[in-house]
């Protein structure tokens, strides 16, 4: 009987000890869903809306007002489990400099890296081809509808405009839309369009592992 006091620290300290080795051993993803591995199924091509949202001020100023700009082309998983492939090989040059009098009007130095950096890494581009296959991209595909700062708009209704706007077929979920909240008004701050490896156009995923590039409200999204 005078021994179970004594057994009952030892277990004690047999389970934490055993914690502690699990949270010592490497992830294979953070809590994020990031993960180092470079399978994907589809690209993600995020744009900015620069609007009342100012939401590239944390990295420019210089862009155009009630414009479209690139936040970054996102490798991307189809499936259930919440992950995504990122910073896949830090050894690869981020040069871009051959291109960057183009690629800076609609796209900020800074994130020009850091997507490479994270993203761009994963899909076996360099990152000259990284960048200007996604300014190719954001040139082919911007959307362009004519639209009232006014006047607040449904899901649905924006996502069927955008999509109309470049000629997609599938115009009810070929992208996704994110929004922020000012003044207690949700504002229309960025998107994002699913494409196939071939850079065709290709229904997004219900689940999505980036809540921020899908979190808009289903009415009453203001522009």
């Amino acid at each position: 009987m005078h021994c179970e006091p004594n057994l009952l620290v030892l277990f004690l300290v047999i389970i934490g000890a055993y914690f502690a080795l699990i949270n010592s051993v490497p992830r294979p993803y953070e809590v994020d869903g990031c993960t180092n591995d470079n399978s994907y199924d589809y690209y993600n091509l995020a744009l900015f809306y620069n609007n009342k949202s100012n939401y590239l001020k944390k990295y420019s100023t210089s862009f155009r007002s009630n414009s479209w700009t690139i936040n970054g082309l996102w490798p991307s998983r189809a499936t259930t489990q919440a992950t995504y492939p990122c910073n896949c090989n830090s050894s690869l040059s981020t040069d871009t400099s051959l291109i960057s009098n183009v690629s800076n009007l609609y796209w900020s130095p800074e994130l020009q890296i850091h997507s490479y950096k994270k993203y761009g890494t994963c899909t076996n581009m360099t990152a000259f081809d990284y960048v200007l296959t996604t300014v190719s991209l954001y040139a082919l595909y911007s959307p362009r509808p004519v639209l009232k700062k006014d006047r607040p708009y449904d899901y649905d209704e924006l996502v069927y405009l955008f999509c109309s706007s470049i000629d997609v077929e599938r115009n009810h979920d070929c992208m996704t839309l994110g929004c922020v909240y000012i003044d207690n008004r949700q504002y229309l701050s960025e998107i994002g369009l699913c494409l196939s490896k071939q850079f065709q156009f290709r229904p997004c995923p219900i689940i999505s592992v980036r809540d921020e590039i899908d979190n808009c409200k289903k009415t009453d999204i203001y522009i």
